[in-house]
């Protein structure tokens, strides 16, 4: 993924009382959310969004899109649309510390899908968590080790934790499915800031865990 997108995604959320035509529709609620703020960094300003629709989720996560809302251009974390991949709801939450001196943004997406089979027949679910793994393999990102415990108590299922380097950000994303849901997940904070990268390891790691109970 290019420095330009990730500054487009880090953008979005500074910017979100800017964006409030597009807050408005989606019904955005400040520190409200199903994740408490316990599991983020202190003094983290969380927004959260009780419902998503699948043409949001493109513009938001998987694509980028003109003017933040569409049309979709290139994949950004997916290359099908979430209606190409049979989701029937969701939720999100996200996360920004902004100072002078430090960024820290978390991302998270809880996403159901239709239960019944796509086309390699393997559940909707399970297509949108290869095409996750597909697009992010297809922009650089690697396997983190060791790999976090991210579905313990809750099932069997598939996981993705991957990191990116950019020279100016870097990633950590987080991602995994179990029956009809997928938990799509992403920190973002200045590159090379190793003391800011376990901090948004072990909160990301914590937030995913609990959008899946």
């Amino acid at each position: 993924m290019t420095v330009h997108r990730l500054v487009r995604i880090a953008r979005f959320v500074l910017a979100t009382s800017v964006l409030c035509g597009a807050l408005q529709t989606i019904g955005a609620q400040a520190s409200s959310g199903p994740l408490p703020a316990t599991l983020y960094p202190a003094r983290t300003k969380i927004t959260y969004f009780p419902t998503l629709s699948n043409a949001q989720v493109d513009c938001q996560w998987g694509f980028d899109c003109v003017g933040g809302s569409g049309p979709a251009l290139d994949p950004l974390f997916h290359s099908l649309t979430q209606d190409e991949l049979h989701r029937t709801g969701g939720w999100g939450q996200e996360g920004s510390v902004n100072a002078r001196d430090r960024l820290l943004l978390f991302f998270l997406f809880v996403s159901q899908y239709d239960a019944g089979m796509g086309p390699d027949s393997v559940p909707w679910n399970v297509e949108a968590f290869r095409d996750l793994r597909l697009t992010t393999h297809e922009y650089g990102y690697l396997r983190l080790a060791p790999a976090p415990h991210l579905l313990a108590g809750v099932g069997t299922g598939g996981v993705i934790t991957r990191y990116l380097h950019t020279g100016v950000y870097d990633t950590l994303l987080l991602a995994c499915w179990t029956g009809s849901m997928d938990v799509e997940a992403l920190a973002l904070y200045d590159h090379g800031a190793s003391k800011e990268r376990a901090l948004a390891l072990r909160d990301l790691v914590r937030q995913v865990r609990a959008a899946l109970r």
